[in-house]
């Protein structure tokens, strides 16, 4: 008898305004997908959809007396849970304790960043686990489907995920998708996988995945049938890392420039990797590029392992910002406040350069957008060899299991003295509100302006597509 799967991405309890709680879940109907192609009986809930998120303590026990009602209307004999973050890991835990007490024979798999970075918080949890997926989750969750994995043991299993090839490509199942209707806020799609930078603080750099990406001419019929059928706003390029820097790059964003796309587009990229050249392809799009530049102080940028050349790194900001703003691209230049071994001097020495090279600039189009404070994330390099920042800089992380505490997370999660010396975090938002009021608001050019407030106001509203399927 077929087994019948229920896959779930579950809200974030205590991060309401964590930025992925915004996102369209590629993951989610990625592993919907691969399951039907392969025969498996399967149906989706995207919690954050159908429940939203909450900040208050509270409200727990009313998020899971809506989910054991939501649930009700689904049969189940097998459960994907993806913890995609460790904002979610409360959630999760309660979602699979409910799963068990409406079906005590059911199997239960939990996947994600967290369950990669630390599948210990899911063991001894009144057995509500039976398996913890660690990294990439579609043929492991496929086995699981197949019994492979089946014993009388009554323990959880850890199992390690096999990558997946992207020879083939990765076919989406738009047409039968619950969540896709025409004219959504945006969807997204990814054509690689693995990020070949180690950055200290981002749980991508060590899942250690080598990198891959998938044939430019299937990635150019996926675009079109995405946009075809969803009909988004925006497209959204998910990839860990979008490598316009590459021939692979280059030769799908040519192939696009060929077919006139016209649809908004959304992509992270590396301001260090990219040309003149790389700039003006981008440029024959309606784009918003996020550039994590994250730091303007050679040190920060050596502890951060953001680079091993940082004033290399440095002189190639300055030269692409400017590039960028010639041609009127909408970049996002994030900074990453108060990581360790941060302090006066290094925060300082962040803006002064940025100051310096946006004088110069007669018209900017490239903002500082989502800039935040340090996040302590499970399965980063800075998680796994804290004691090396708590000796060598003094860093002082104040809620080392954040994610299992109910207060707010992303307060928790940056409540750090990032070095010796200091008493509490820097203070660093009114230095940034100067310079965007100084160098960036005069400065901006109407076009970008206008473009910009649509992008955000179309983007942010993901999160009010909220629905409920019976």
């Amino acid at each position: 008898m077929s087994k019948r799967v229920l896959l779930i991405h579950v809200s974030s309890l205590f991060a309401k305004d964590w930025i992925f709680s915004r996102n369209f879940q590629l993951h989610l109907i990625t592993l919907y997908s691969f399951l039907r192609q392969n025969h498996i009986e399967v149906d989706v809930l995207d919690l954050e959809l159908e429940l939203g998120s909450s900040d208050a303590p509270e409200n727990i026990q009313q998020f899971s007396q809506r989910f054991i009602q939501l649930l009700k209307n689904y049969s189940f004999d097998i459960v994907g849970i993806s913890c995609y973050a460790s904002t979610q890991y409360l959630s999760a835990v309660a979602v699979a304790k409910v799963c068990k007490t409406l079906n005590k024979n059911c199997k239960v798999a939990v996947g994600g960043y967290h369950a990669t970075a630390l599948p210990e918080d899911f063991v001894n949890q009144d057995g509500a686990f039976d398996f913890i997926v660690r990294g990439e989750g579609e043929h492991a969750l496929l086995d699981i489907c197949h019994g492979l994995y089946d014993d009388k043991s009554g323990f959880t299993r850890i199992i390690d995920g096999k990558p997946r090839d992207l020879s083939q490509g990765i076919f989406l199942d738009w047409e039968n998708y619950k969540y896709i209707r025409p004219g959504m806020s945006h969807v997204g799609v990814a054509f690689s996988r693995g990020c070949p930078f180690r950055c200290s603080y981002c749980a991508e750099s060590k899942l250690d995945f080598k990198y891959r990406e998938y044939p430019v001419d299937i990635a150019l019929k996926d675009i079109k049938r995405a946009v075809k059928i969803a009909r988004p706003s925006i497209l959204a390029f998910y990839d860990p890392l979008f490598r316009i820097d590459t021939p692979w790059g280059q030769e799908l964003f040519q192939a696009l420039v060929k077919e006139n796309f016209q649809q908004p587009i959304w992509l992270m990229t590396r301001v260090d990797v990219l040309k003149e050249s790389h700039i003006e392809l981008l440029s024959h799009f309606n784009i918003s590029v996020y550039l994590g530049i994250e730091t303007g102080s050679e040190k920060m940028l050596t502890i951060m392992n953001k680079t091993k050349k940082p004033k290399e790194y440095l002189q190639k900001v300055e030269e692409n910002l400017t590039y960028i703003n010639e041609r009127k691209i909408c970049g996002n230049f994030g900074l990453l406040m108060n990581h360790p071994g941060e302090t006066l001097e290094t925060m300082d020495e962040t803006f002064t350069f940025f100051e310096r090279i946006l004088a110069k600039q007669r018209d900017v189009s490239a903002i500082f957008e989502n800039n935040s404070d340090f996040l302590y994330l499970p399965g980063t390099h800075i998680f796994e060899n804290i004691s090396f920042y708590e000796k060598e800089y003094g860093t002082v992380i104040k809620h080392k299991t954040w994610w299992k505490e109910h207060a707010s997370h992303i307060h928790l999660a940056q409540d750090n003295i990032p070095s010796r010396g200091l008493t509490s975090k820097i203070r660093w938002q009114s230095r940034m509100d100067s310079l965007k009021s100084h160098y960036i608001e005069n400065k901006m050019a109407e076009e970008t302006r206008l473009f910009k407030f649509w992008f955000d106001s179309v983007y942010q509203s993901y999160e009010s597509e909220q629905v409920t399927h019976a």
